[in-house]
C-alpha cells in the first residue's frame, strides 16, 4: 500500500499549481498580448498566484474558472472583486450561486460592460 504523506501532497500541490500557472501564462499571452507584454513574466505569474487565491475565496477552484477569473482581473484591475465601483462584481461573488454559475454571471456583466464603453 502506498502512502502520501503531508509533505509530500504538499510538494505533489504546489508542482500542479506552477503547471497551472505555466497554462494560464500561455493563456494570457493568446487572449491579451498587451497586457502580458506590459506585466511581464515575474508580474504576471505572481498575478496568477494572486488571482488563483482570491477566486478560491470564492469557491472558484475550477481551472478554467479560475482562468476566467484571471481574465476579469486583467479586464478590471487586479482587486476587482473587491473594487467599490465594481460593486456587481463582489454581489455576484458573494451569492450562494455554484462557483461556475458566478462565473458566467461576472462574464455576462462584463462583455455587456465592454460593449456599452
Amino acid at each position: 500500500m502506498l502512502t502520501i504523506r503531508k509533505e509530500q501532497y504538499a510538494v505533489l500541490e504546489k508542482a500542479e499549481l506552477e503547471k497551472f500557472v505555466d497554462q494560464a501564462c500561455g493563456h494570457v499571452h493568446r487572449f491579451f498580448p498587451e497586457q502580458f507584454a506590459a506585466l511581464g513574466d515575474a508580474k504576471l505569474r505572481e498575478l496568477i498566484h494572486f488571482g488563483t487565491h482570491s477566486a478560491a475565496r470564492y469557491g472558484i477552484t475550477a481551472k478554467g474558472e479560475v482562468l476566467k477569473f484571471i481574465d476579469l482581473m486583467i479586464l478590471f484591475g487586479r482587486n476587482f472583486d473587491t473594487a467599490e465601483h465594481l460593486k456587481w462584481a463582489n454581489q455576484i461573488l458573494n451569492s450562494e450561486n455554484p462557483s461556475s454559475t458566478k462565473i458566467d454571471m461576472l462574464i455576462t456583466k462584463a462583455k455587456k460592460l465592454l460593449k456599452e464603453s
